[in-house]
C-alpha cells in the first residue's frame, strides 16, 4: 500500500462551550512546579497501571521504552493535521515514550457514552475522553482525575492510547488519539481549523458526522503501531500502551540550582540526571520502592518494571530505596505491633511503632505504623568500594548542606506509592538531627482497613475507611497529605495527629543518643542555630520580639505603649516559593523612624541578619532569606496612607508614610530589613513577602525604634 492509500484516523475537534476546559487550562491543571515533570509522569503512569490490575496474585508488568520514529509516516494517519505535523516537525526522526502495562484490564468499558447502561463509565471513557473523573475503586491512586494531563505536557500534546481488553467473552483491540494543546500558541496543530479550544480526538467517526470512537479494526491498528515502532499485544494478553510522540528533552532536572528545600548543590549533578532512561529507573525506585520487585507486597499484585528492556531488579536499586523497601516489609514481619528486627544486610536495627489516635477511628486506635532506623554510611553503601552518594542525593538530587543530618520521612497508603519524602516540617518536627555519618530514615504506612467513627464519615458513605479519607487528603499531584472534613463539618485532623506521633516515636527512641560535635569551622553556627522547626514549603514560625510581662512593661524593660510592637502575625501563605505574612504594627512613642528586620532563632536569643553575616560575631555567611516586597497601610485614625516597596522597582509612596531604601546585609547585599518613617502612637497594617533560602533555619521578624538624633 502506498503512502497516499493510508487510511487516516478521522478527527473530532472539541467545540467551544460554556464551562468547558480549554487545552491551555488543562495543561496548567496540576500546579506542581517543584517536582520534575518526569517524576510526575512516572508516578501517574504507574499508578494508572496499578489501578487497572487484574485480580489475583503475581505481578503487574510496566515497560517504559524510549525510541525514535519517523514523523512523516505517523502524520499520514492523522486527518486534519497531517500537513501541519509535516510542516512543524520536518526532521527524519523524533523521540517517543511508550508506557505499556500487562496483567491489567486494559481500557475497558463502552466505546461511547450512548452505550452506557449505568454510571460506570469504564477506563476508556475516563482516560481518553473525559477529565476530572477519578477512580472510584477502593485503594486506587487517583482521587481527582487530573493526573493524566501530565501526558500532554510531556510532548507536543499528542497522545496515542492503544489497549487490548477481554469483555463479553472475547478479546478486542482499541486505539484512539487525543490532543491537548495551548490554543493560543502559534505552533498549534489545529491552526486554521475554526474556533477550537485546543482539544481534539482521532478514531472512527460515528454516524452523527462529528463524534469519534476508538478504532477496533485490527489491520488499521497494526499500521499505526508500525509507524510508531510499537508491537501489538499477544494473544491472551490484556493491557494498555500510552504512547507520547515528540517527547520533550527537558523533562528531567539536568542542572540543579544551588538550593532546593535546604539541600545545597554539589559540584556535579547525579549520574542519573543526564539520561532519560536512567532517570526513569531511579524515579521508579524512588516513588514505588514499597511495591517494585517486592513479592511481599500485601495489597494485591506487586510491580515489575523494565526500562528499554532492562529489568529493574532489587539488586539494582540505589541503597536508600532498598532500605525503604526493607522498612516497608518490616511492618508485617512484626505483625504490625511494636517491635525491633534485624536484617542480615544492615548494621542498624529497624524499629516498628504503632501510631495510635484516640476518639476518631472505629476499629481500634491504630492509624498506621512507623518503621524506621538510624543507618550508618556502611548500610547506605557510601564507603569504598561502593562510594554511593548520600540518601539526600539519591532522594533530592543533591547533598545536604549542614553539620548534622535531618531525618528523612516518607509516607504511603494502600497503592504502595511514596507520596513524599520530608526532611523538614510537621513530619520531622521534634526529631533530633544525627551526625554527618548517620541517617534516620523512616516510612509511615497507613492502616487502610480501619474506619472513621460515625461523626467524621462522609455523608452517605456508610463505612468510611481510613484509606479513603487519606486518599481525599491528597492533592491532584499526590505529592502531600492535607487534612479535610469529609462531611463538610468536622475535620478529624488525622494527618496532623499522625505527624506528631511519628516525630514523637522516633525522637523517644533516639533521644539519649548524643550527636557528634560539628566541625570546628562551623562551631559558631552550630551554637547559634536552634533546631529547625519548619514546614516543607520552606518558611518557619515568626518570633515576635517584644513581650509584655505582668507588670505592664515590655520584656526589654521599656514601659508598655512606648516601644513599637508587632502583633497578630498570621501564618505564612506560600506562593511561587515566597512566604506572605500579614501583621499589625504599633509604631510606639519613641521615634518616627523604625527598622523592621529579618533574623534567625538561635539558642541564646535571636540573631539579626546583619550580625549573622559578620565574621567575628556571626557566621560570615550570607543570610538564608531576603525580603521581596513590603506593603504598609493605615489601620486606625489619621490620614489614610499606603506605601509599597518592591525589590526591583523601589518604593512607591502615598500619603505620609515613607518606605526608605531597604537595609541590605553586608555580604549578600540582599534586602533583609526596611526603614519606616511614619507617625508616633499609630497602628498600621502590613504585609511582607519573604523568600527563604534554607528551610532548616527558623526565621523571625523584629521591630525597633531608631533614635531621632540618628535620623539625619
Amino acid at each position: 500500500m502506498t503512502m497516499k492509500q493510508v487510511k487516516k484516523m478521522q478527527i473530532e475537534i472539541a467545540p467551544r462551550q460554556r464551562m468547558a476546559e480549554t487545552g491551555s487550562s488543562l495543561l496548567r491543571s496540576i500546579q506542581n512546579n517543584e517536582m520534575p515533570l518526569m517524576d510526575l509522569l512516572v508516578r501517574e503512569a504507574v499508578q494508572n497501571s496499578l489501578d487497572a490490575a487484574l485480580d489475583g496474585e503475581g505481578h503487574i508488568q510496566v515497560d517504559f521504552s524510549i525510541r525514535h520514529f519517523n514523523p512523516a509516516k505517523l502524520a499520514e494517519h492523522f486527518d486534519g493535521i497531517r500537513d501541519r505535523l509535516k510542516e512543524l516537525y520536518n526532521r527524519n526522526s523524533y523521540r517517543l515514550l511508550e508506557i505499556r502495562d500487562t496483567n491489567t484490564t486494559g481500557l475497558t468499558g463502552p466505546l461511547q457514552e450512548a452505550d452506557l447502561k449505568s454510571s460506570s463509565y469504564g477506563n476508556l471513557i475516563k482516560l481518553v475522553y473525559h477529565i476530572g473523573m477519578p477512580q472510584k475503586k477502593e485503594g486506587a491512586g487517583g482521587s481527582w482525575g487530573l493526573g493524566k494531563t501530565v501526558y500532554y505536557r510531556a510532548g507536543i500534546g499528542l497522545v496515542i492510547y492503544y489497549s487490548r481488553v477481554f469483555e463479553n467473552g472475547k478479546y478486542q483491540s482499541r486505539l484512539a488519539a487525543c490532543l491537548v494543546e495551548d490554543e493560543e500558541s502559534d505552533r498549534t496543530l489545529l491552526a486554521n481549523m475554526g474556533n477550537h479550544r485546543g482539544i481534539a480526538w482521532w478514531g472512527r467517526k460515528l454516524a452523527d458526522g462529528h463524534s469519534t470512537i476508538p478504532l477496533t479494526d485490527e489491520e488499521e491498528i497494526l499500521k499505526i503501531l508500525s509507524a510508531l515502532g510499537a508491537k501489538p499485544f499477544e494473544y491472551g494478553q490484556t493491557g494498555t500502551s500510552v504512547i507520547i510522540p515528540f517527547l520533550k528533552d527537558n523533562l528531567r532536572p539536568v542542572q540543579w540550582g544551588t538550593d532546593f528545600d535546604g539541600i545545597a548543590g554539589s559540584t556535579a549533578s547525579p549520574w542519573w540526571t543526564y539520561d532519560d532512561s536512567d532517570y526513569i529507573k531511579i524515579a521508579l525506585q524512588k516513588w514505588y520502592a514499597p511495591r517494585l520487585m517486592n513479592e511481599k507486597y500485601r495489597h494485591g499484585r506487586w510491580l515489575r518494571a523494565t526500562v528499554n528492556g532492562e529489568v529493574l531488579t532489587y539488586g539494582k536499586f540505589l541503597p536508600a530505596f532498598r532500605i525503604v523497601q526493607k522498612l516497608y516489609n518490616s511492618i508485617p514481619a512484626t505483625s504490625g505491633r511494636e517491635g525491633e528486627m534485624n536484617d542480615v544486610d544492615l548494621q542498624a536495627s529497624i524499629h516498628v511503632s504503632q501510631i495510635n489516635l484516640r476518639n476518631v477511628l472505629a476499629d481500634g486506635s491504630v492509624a498506621g505504623w512507623m518503621a524506621f532506623g538510624r543507618f550508618p554510611e556502611s548500610d547506605l553503601k557510601m564507603l569504598p568500594p561502593d562510594n554511593n552518594p548520600s540518601p539526600f542525593v539519591q532522594i533530592y538530587g543533591r547533598e545536604f548542606n549542614g553539620d548534622s543530618n535531618p531525618p528523612i520521612i516518607c509516607f504511603t497508603r494502600k497503592p504502595g506509592m511514596i507520596v513524599g519524602y520530608e526532611s523538614s516540617g510537621k513530619w520531622t518536627d521534634g526529631i533530633s538531627r544525627t551526625a554527618k555519618n548517620e541517617f534516620i530514615i523512616g516510612i509511615f504506612v497507613a492502616n487502610s482497613s480501619n474506619r472513621l467513627k460515625d461523626g467524621y464519615q462522609k455523608e452517605g458513605s456508610g463505612d468510611y475507611p481510613l484509606e479513603e479519607y487519606i486518599r481525599g487528603c491528597e492533592k491532584a499531584d499526590h505529592a502531600s497529605w492535607q487534612d479535610w472534613a469529609p462531611n463538610g463539618r468536622r475535620n478529624p485532623l488525622i494527618i496532623e495527629r499522625i505527624q506528631r506521633q511519628v516525630a514523637k516515636n522516633i525522637e523517644s527512641r533516639y533521644r539519649s543518643i548524643p550527636e557528634s560535635a560539628p566541625p570546628a569551622k562551623h562551631a559558631i553556627l552550630g551554637r547559634m542555630l536552634a533546631r529547625a522547626i519548619l514546614p516543607p514549603e520552606g518558611f518557619g514560625r515568626l518570633g515576635i520580639v517584644q513581650k509584655t510581662d505582668k507588670g505592664g512593661r515590655q520584656a526589654s524593660g521599656i514601659p508598655r505603649g512606648t516601644a513599637p510592637v508587632l502583633s497578630q502575625v498570621t501564618p505564612p501563605v506560600y506562593d511561587n516559593g515566597l512566604a506572605k505574612i500579614s501583621f499589625k504594627l504599633y509604631s510606639g512613642k519613641m521615634s518616627n523612624l523604625l527598622e523592621l528586620k529579618l533574623g534567625a532563632a538561635a539558642e541564646g536569643g535571636n540573631i539579626d541578619a546583619f550580625t549573622w553575616e559578620q565574621a567575628d560575631r556571626g557566621t560570615g555567611t550570607p543570610f538564608p532569606a531576603k525580603i521581596i516586597r513590603f506593603e504598609l497601610t493605615s489601620a486606625d485614625k489619621g490620614e489614610p496612607v499606603r506605601a509599597v516597596w518592591n525589590v526591583l522597582d523601589g518604593p512607591t509612596v502615598a500619603g505620609k508614610t515613607l518606605l526608605e531604601e531597604p537595609l541590605r546585609a553586608p555580604i549578600s547585599r540582599e534586602a533583609v530589613g526596611i526603614r519606616l518613617l511614619g507617625e508616633k502612637n499609630r497602628t498600621y497594617k502590613g504585609t511582607i513577602w519573604i523568600k527563604p533560602e534554607d528551610p532548616m533555619i527558623r526565621l523571625h521578624l523584629s521591630i525597633e525604634p531608631i533614635p531621632e538624633e540618628d535620623m539625619a
